[in-house]
């Protein structure tokens, strides 16, 4: 009798165990896949993407594109560009050839396309709540010239203003701009060498007045930047006051004693 009850005590032992490991085994995947979803939306937060054309097989110069040779994939939204052909832009391309090989997964690009077959302008490429801006660059116009800075490069772009009490300052004014058009060479044109002096970029709505500004009280110059390098600081500008505190020309300013002149007369 003894023994019939011990068993039947290990018996419900042996049931508890399983059942606890069992129930340990749902919350543990539970929480696992909570902790998965969670994970999943923070990185499509962080990282948002889009739908973009790309070639579905291997393609040879002046293929005709249709629906069985392209597909749609995601693209981090930081890697699209105004020469990207996104999935609104479909029906823009089908029928069209292209002038260059692409291996099957390479995105499609405006520039791609045979512009004899690519009837569009600028005014088509402008995304919904953007302006297209046009500047004249003076520091920087040898550079545009030789050709070191083409359309859909990635530039910051700098301003120089005289302002009340600080004197003549050089801050950014944006960041990571990608180039649409430089002179009349432009992401949708068959001019493809960089001529004349003027960039021209998409800008949301709200910068276009500060630009205007700028435009009319200073001077702008570009800085080239690697298209991977999406780092984005913050400054407040450099005045006389802070160049000659800069790391470097304090040392030879006599700790930030040194005047500066402009066309003869004192500035600091």
């Amino acid at each position: 009798m003894k023994f019939l009850i011990d068993k039947k005590k290990i018996f419900n032992k042996r049931n508890y165990l399983i059942i606890s490991a069992i129930v340990l085994a749902i919350v543990i995947t539970y929480i696992s896949n909570i902790s998965r979803i969670q994970y999943i939306r923070q990185v499509r937060e962080e990282f948002p993407t889009s739908k973009i054309i790309c070639a579905n097989v291997d393609l040879k110069e002046g293929t005709i594109l249709d629906k069985k040779n392209i597909a749609t994939v995601s693209m981090l939204n930081k890697n699209i560009t105004a020469n990207t052909v996104d999935i609104g832009m479909i029906d823009m391309i089908i029928g069209k050839a292209i002038g260059t090989d692409l291996k099957a997964g390479d995105p499609i690009l405006l520039s791609n396309i045979k512009t004899k077959y690519l009837n569009q302008t600028l005014s088509d490429r402008i995304p919904e709540g953007k302006r297209l801006f046009t500047l004249q660059v003076q520091d920087s116009s040898q550079d545009l010239h030789n050709g070191f800075i083409r359309p859909n490069d990635k530039v910051d772009i700098l301003a120089s203003i005289p302002l009340e009490g600080r004197g003549n300052t050089v801050f950014t004014v944006l960041q990571n701009v990608s180039i649409v058009a430089i002179g009349k060479a432009s992401i949708v044109s068959q001019e493809l060498t960089p001529n004349g002096t003027s960039i021209s970029f998409f800008v949301d709505n709200k910068d276009v007045e500060m630009l205007q500004f700028a435009k009319q009280h200073g001077s702008f110059s570009i800085s080239l930047r690697n298209p991977k390098d999406l780092e984005r600081r913050q400054s407040s500008g450099i005045d006389v006051n802070s160049f000659l505190d800069y790391e470097g020309i304090n040392k030879v300013s006599g700790g930030g004693k040194l005047k500066i002149k402009e066309k003869g007369k004192l500035i600091n």
